[in-house]
């Protein structure tokens, strides 16, 4: 006989943010330091540095990364806290992360293009 070992409440819960960051846990697991702020600051995209970011801070906080919902879940807190220490005025780019095709969706519009321009 199989046993489950989450209950159905934990599974809806694992994954996600069932409350607001208090300051501390915003201060301890969404502050970037240098290195972070250097690795978001690579990105090309306000919205991509802000969404690498939070997803950086979520797996801090809880333990995995975010589902396909993005950072539409996440608390806006932790989208503020953060988007403030990127010097991003605009917190509301970060709707635009995770919004672009599929890495095989790119792949193959690339590999068909790439096969008509050969004929």
């Amino acid at each position: 006989m199989a046993q489950e070992y989450l209950s159905a409440a934990q599974v809806d819960r694992y994954g996600r943010f069932v409350a607001d960051p208090t300051p501390e846990e915003l201060e301890r697991l969404f502050f970037l330091d240098a290195a972070a702020l250097e690795e978001a600051r690579d990105k090309r995209r306000l919205h991509n540095r802000l969404g690498w970011a939070i997803q950086w801070g979520t797996v801090r906080m809880l333990g995995t990364f975010l589902t396909d919902s993005g950072p539409a879940d996440v608390p806006q807190v932790v989208v503020e806290y953060v988007a403030e220490q990127l010097g991003i005025a605009d917190a509301s780019v970060v709707k635009l992360y995770g919004d672009r095709p599929s890495r095989e969706a790119m792949k193959v519009a690339t590999s068909s293009s790439a096969a008509e321009n050969s004929r």
